[in-house]
């Protein structure tokens, strides 16, 4: 006779395999939203997209290549260096402000300084934190001396996976997602969270935002957090929502800073492409996927030393570009000003130096601008 099966644990992992897969869903989403495509042909391997880059725009004329560059997925600038994540290959590369580059460090794998899932990157004080899809930080020195490792854990939720990391005077910042499937009845509920990271090693929510659909068992595009330092703490919120939340360091909300003022784009053609993509990855786990009837408004934001807030936002250039775009009052309107940077398919934000890039067949296109933006 055959045994008979664990069922408490059997139950177990298959709310943890869903709460995985709703999570890899949730960030084919988000990676869908942020422009990243691959051919058609490309699969999903150990829970990784693979394939070819598409390219998606051509950079100005003159901006020059780097070969062992693959992508530009996440990038930050402190003490005259960008820090620039390439996701294809696992590594990080560092540029000083003039756009050189200065070397590279990391490789795929599970070891020390190794990555095998990394989505954002930041510098904090005088060491660089490297934070991984399943929830692993690394931290290295400047230089991409390997320094420690360690998991961002959150009760109650056995899936977390971050999004982004940042830095403040507090301590580390951690934006993470937690899809929790099945456990409002039969809706899903997107969850996401600002944690802060001190001392080292001990994680405190400061801030939670929840989607919830009105019926069903479908993740939505609108849900797109997206996290800021601001000189008063911290901007949080989701761009699919009419305003982003301010709160101080001690997780206070402060204030609410509106973006109605910033026009939609209609969907680009590849839209209906994009979308069928994402609902046969959801369908496999049971989910589905809620409909989007134009661009979301921006997909990031940097504030800078003076609290006024930069948005990334499509282009209508379309191809997934990318503008900057800021708020102007001028006597009783408002209306949003594009400043003087190429549109590209990457674009960050430093205090003094913006970073683009393109895709192209022999590695990635590479331009730092300088800039600033008047405080009248």
């Amino acid at each position: 006779m055959e045994p008979t099966p664990d069922l408490p644990r059997y139950r177990a992992r298959l709310l943890v395999s869903v709460l995985l897969a709703g999570l890899f869903i949730t960030a084919l989403v988000w990676s869908a939203l942020n422009g990243f495509r691959v051919r058609p042909g490309g699969s999903v391997q150990n829970g990784e997209a693979t394939g070819v880059a598409v390219p998606q725009a051509e950079a100005p004329p003159g901006t020059p290549v780097y070969t062992d560059v693959l992508s530009v997925y996440d990038a930050d600038f402190r003490a005259g260096q960008w820090f620039v994540l390439d996701r294809r290959q696992d590594r990080v590369h560092r540029f000083d402000a003039g756009g050189r580059s200065i070397g590279s460090f990391g490789r795929s794998g599970s070891g020390p300084g190794e990555f095998r899932a990394p989505e954002a990157l930041a510098v904090h004080g005088d060491t660089l934190v490297v934070a991984e899809l399943n929830g692993q930080v690394h931290w290295f020195d400047p230089k991409g001396g390997y320094i420690e490792s360690r998991r961002v854990r959150v009760n109650g939720c056995p899936a977390f996976g971050l999004f982004d990391v940042e830095s403040s005077p507090a301590g580390v910042l951690y934006l993470g997602v937690c899809p929790l499937a099945g456990t409002q009845g039969a809706r899903v509920l997107q969850e996401a969270r600002v944690l802060l990271e001190m001392p080292p090693g001990s994680f405190r929510t400061l801030a939670v935002y929840r989607y919830e659909q009105g019926g069903g068992r479908a993740l939505s595009f609108s849900f797109q957090p997206v996290l800021s330092p601001h000189p008063r703490g911290f901007v949080f919120g989701s761009a699919g929502e009419d305003c982003l939340q301010l709160f101080n360091l001690q997780g206070l909300l402060l204030d609410s800073l509106c973006h109605r003022w910033i026009e939609k784009l209609p969907l680009p053609e590849n839209w209906r492409e994009t979308r069928e993509e994402m609902e046969q990855h959801a369908k496999r786990a049971g989910l589905g996927v809620e409909a989007l009837d134009a661009q979301l408004p921006f997909y990031d934001i940097f504030v800078t030393e003076n609290g006024r807030l930069v948005y990334v936002s499509p282009a209508p250039e379309g191809d997934g570009m990318r503008r900057l775009l800021v708020r102007e009052d001028v006597a009783s309107a408002v209306r949003a000003v594009e400043l003087e940077v190429a549109a590209a398919p990457f674009v960050a934000v430093g205090e003094s130096t913006v970073l683009a890039a393109w895709e192209d067949l022999e590695g990635m296109r590479i331009a730092v601008y300088p800039w600033s933006l008047s405080e009248n």
